[in-house]
């Protein structure tokens, strides 16, 4: 193995460190947000549920592709160093690496969370324009029924 240099990762990766985001229970939250009375609140608690995992996962995700780069990166440099002339060669066989597979996994997971929120706020976004819908419908029904139409 090639002399590679040892990093203190909390000093190499600051920002994996300053973005540790508290213990936060999404299905709890969820929880809470389905106990409004009313069905807008409940879709507008989901929302907020959503947007905030969205943009916990995106900081998660970030991190991890970064981590996923650093440690193939490194697999690719102790490749060279050890004799191997071609870079494709080099990056082929460290994407064999079990260590690089797994962080590779850690990210597109971590990226299939973020379109899966994506996709959740959509959904509720189409479900609070249905209620807005029907509360015009409702008020028109109201006006209209109120008319005298002798």
């Amino acid at each position: 193995m090639a002399d590679l240099p040892e990093f203190d990762e909390a000093t190499l990766f600051p920002a994996k460190y300053a973005f540790e985001d508290e213990e936060w229970d999404k299905a709890a939250a969820m929880d809470a947000a389905m106990r409004f009375p009313r069905m807008g609140d409940r879709v507008i608690s989901a929302m907020w549920v959503h947007q905030h995992s969205l943009e916990r996962e995106s900081r998660r995700f970030a991190r991890l592709k970064t981590d996923y780069e650093h440690v193939r990166a490194r697999k690719v440099l102790e490749l060279r160093t050890g004799g191997e002339k071609s870079g494709e060669v080099a990056k082929m066989t460290a994407d064999l690496d079990p260590d690089v597979y797994v962080k590779k996994v850690q990210f597109l997971t971590a990226e299939q969370l973020i379109k899966a929120d994506r996709e959740a706020l959509k959904i509720l976004h189409a479900r609070l324009d249905d209620l807005r819908t029907q509360a015009a419908d409702n008020r028109a029904a109201g006006a209209w029924q109120g008319r005298d139409h002798a």
